[in-house]
Parts: C-alpha cells; structure tokens; sequence
C-alpha cells in the first residue's frame, strides 16, 4: 500500500497522463527496426519456369549454343529457388560486397598512409629515446672523471695556499 500524495503542489500530478504507461523494450524497437531494413531490402522474386524459344531450329548454331546454356541455367536457377531466394540472396551479397569494396577502396589508403607515418614516427622517437639513454648510461664515468679533476684541482689549491700560510705569504683573495 502506497502512502497518500502530501504533495498539494500540483507540479508531479499530470491530470491528462494515466498511471500505467508501457514501457517500450529497446530489444523490441531494435527488432523492430532491423524488421522494417529486412522488408525493405529483401524483396525475393518468384522465377518463372523457362521457356524454349520458339525459333530455336531456325538460329545459326552459336545463338542455339548460347540459347541451350542459357535455358540450362535458368533451368538449374528454377530448379534450385522457384521463389527467387537465391536471386535475391545473390543480389543483396553483391550490393553489400560491392559498397564493402567501395568503403575499402575510399578507407584503406588513408588509413595506411597514417600507420606509415606512425610507424616511422616510432622509429624516430625510439632512436631519439636509445641516443639519449645511450648518453645518460656513457655519463657517469665522465662525471667521475671531471669530478675527480675538479677534487684534485681543489685539494691543489688547498695545499698551495697553506704551503704560502707557512711561508707567511698573505692570502689574496681575488687570487685565482
């Protein structure tokens, strides 16, 4: 049991909407909607039995070739879908590996020119990111090296300038 509506504003209570509205399922409107794109796609044909052409005796011997095979395939196409389902199922294939083929003539290209140019980018930012990883790991021997030039030049001048102390030199500090 529900309590009673305190709200006396009148702002929730919509006197033209009823309580019970359905509630649509998005599956449903999905079906519903890919429903109506196979209806509208999908129209098959019923294929008529073939016929002999009547003057089939009197045409030279290429057009009765070509006229037996043809009979033959429409034949063989009746046969196999009096309905035109396969007459439809081929076209409707065909239409989506034709604008499939489209699409990929129209996107590949660029596609690839921009994955070329990211793979090269790569290669450059990997070569930049070696040159410098290469020159941080050659460093500290450098920087032992200069620090321990710049130590002794320090305890040189340290030792001078106490020997002059002793000799009662005095000390001048813009000295170098």
């Amino acid at each position: 049991m529900q309590p009673p509506d305190t709200d006396t504003d009148g702002w929730d209570a919509d006197p033209e909407m009823p309580d019970n509205l359905p509630v649509s399922d998005p599956r449903s409107r999905t079906e519903e909607s890919s429903g109506r794109l196979v209806r509208r796609v999908w129209r098959p044909d019923p294929v008529d039995h073939p016929e002999v052409d009547a003057d089939l005796p009197k045409l030279p011997w290429p057009e009765r070739c070509a006229e037996a095979i043809r009979y033959a395939f429409l034949s063989a196409e009746h046969w196999l879908s009096p309905k035109g389902v396969l007459r439809e199922w081929l076209r409707v294939s065909l239409w989506i590996g034709v604008s499939l083929l489209a699409a990929a003539l129209l996107v590949v290209p660029p596609v690839t020119l921009l994955l070329e140019g990211a793979v090269e980018w790569t290669g450059l930012v990997s070569a930049t990111a070696s040159n410098i990883v290469a020159t941080v790991t050659g460093l500290p021997p450098v920087v032992i090296a200069l620090g321990s030039l710049f130590i002794g030049y320090r305890l040189l001048r340290r030792h001078l300038a106490r020997r002059r102390q002793q000799r009662g030199y005095r000390e001048d500090p813009y000295d170098m």
